[in-house]
């Protein structure tokens, strides 16, 4: 009986500082059965290590040659401008590894700079891929942003192969080994089934309900926490028949509060696939703080607002606020290529926008109704529903108007 093929696992570090923390590392993937694949991205020093890829190859990878790269570094230019270039080089590197099924896993090794490029390779490389990122800047794990990226902490600095660092290496190399001889779960015959769903605390009782229906009719769900970008990943893919925006607390924080101007782009990417979508303005009553109650800015100071927690407090969107919020809606359901339908709960958009709850204001909700109306062409459904989003009514609704677009686009 022939033997499967050996997994392949990407070994990423600096060569001239790290090098022999990542020999280690390799010795003790291809020890457990796998291929160590080492990229070099160092360059202040000579290598410590022998690498399947030399910096050379990488800052060529990267579009600039090594001997004016470390000719810039040693005359004191901005290092940021080498670890970009190095940055460059390592994705272009494991993208066509990966292309060419030479990539079954990837590992990082490194400090402050070589934190940065190991993330930065990883977040190029597709969902699924095992990714785990070994390093002494925990504070780096920020860059992780939504990806399926590991952070592994080390104890110390990597630098110096004593007995504490030598076990953290190992279960490194256990763990990423383990990850990429894990067998893979069966991803099903109709990745076209399976929905995305957008969650808050404020909208999980919704967001349950709709689910175990839809998983009653025979579809798989998979629920986002508010933000998108993976969601629009898993679209590009092919990897999602249909998206129920339940909770875009996003676009409040785009286009009204400021905080994340990069996402006004959320979800513009169903201009591109027919797949039904469902729009719902869910949270859209809240500007969400991560600041306790006595810290919230002083732009909200006249502001009605809520405790959501010790660190969280959720400041009530005022009227221009909801009418543009109805407008941006309707342009985005406009914009998407497949069947498409705004639903409108008319008794309050989340756990705290209800009769009895500090958010409920019914005339901010015919505002936003009037908004989306004023602005949705007439091939997006506007649907109002005598209904709070939390209620099993609703929820019923959403999935009553899913099926229907699905079968449209069968």
């Amino acid at each position: 009986m022939d033997s499967l093929p050996t997994k392949s696992i990407v070994v990423i570090g600096t060569l001239d500082t790290k090098g022999r923390e990542v020999d280690y590392l390799s010795r003790k993937i291809e020890k457990e059965g796998c291929r160590a694949i080492v990229v070099d991205v160092g360059v202040l020093g000579e290598p410590l290590a022998e690498a399947n890829y030399s910096r050379k190859d990488v800052s060529g990878r990267g579009g600039k040659n090594l001997t004016d790269l470390i000719e810039s570094s040693e005359k004191g230019s901005d290092r940021a401008a080498a670890t970009s270039v190095m940055i460059r080089g390592a994705i272009n590197i494991v993208q066509d590894l990966y292309s060419r099924g030479s990539l079954d896993g990837i590992i990082g090794l490194g400090g402050s700079t070589g934190t940065t490029i190991g993330i930065s390779a990883m977040k190029a490389l597709p969902i699924g891929i095992p990714k785990l990122m070994v390093t002494s800047h925990m504070s780096h794990s920020r860059q992780v942003g939504e990806k399926d990226i590991t952070v592994m902490q080390t104890p110390a600095d990597i630098m110096g192969l004593n007995r504490i660092m030598k076990r953290s290496l190992s279960q490194a190399a256990g763990a990423i080994v383990g990850m990429v001889k894990k067998d893979d779960e069966a991803l099903g015959s109709n990745p076209m089934s399976m929905v995305g769903i957008t969650a808050l605390g404020v909208t999980t009782p919704a967001v349950i309900q709709i689910m175990s229906r839809l998983q009653k009719s025979g579809y798989e769900v998979i629920v986002f926490h508010n933000r998108t970008s993976i969601l629009e990943e898993l679209i590009e893919a092919g990897q999602i028949g249909g998206v129920i925006d339940l909770s875009p607390g996003e676009l409040v924080w785009a286009y009204v509060a400021g905080f994340s101007p990069e996402r006004k782009s959320r979800l513009d990417i169903v201009r591109d696939f027919l797949i039904p979508v469902i729009i719902v303005p869910g949270s859209l009553d809240m500007i969400i703080l991560s600041y306790p109650e006595e810290h919230v800015f002083h732009r909200y100071a006249d502001r009605l607002t809520s405790k959501h927690g010790p660190h969280v407090t959720l400041v009530r969107t005022n009227r221009a606020e909801i009418k543009r919020l109805g407008q941006v809606i309707a342009e985005k359901a406009n914009a998407a290529k497949g069947p498409t339908a705004i639903l409108i709960p008319l008794k309050g958009f989340s756990s705290v926008d209800k009769e009895g709850q500090p958010f409920y204001n019914p005339p901010l909700i015919e505002e936003f109704v009037e908004s989306v109306k004023a602005n949705a062409r007439r091939n997006v459904q506007v649907i109002e529903v005598e209904s709070h989003i939390n209620e099993a009514r609703f929820a019923q609704e959403v999935c009553n108007i899913f099926s229907t677009m699905k079968e449209v686009v069968k």
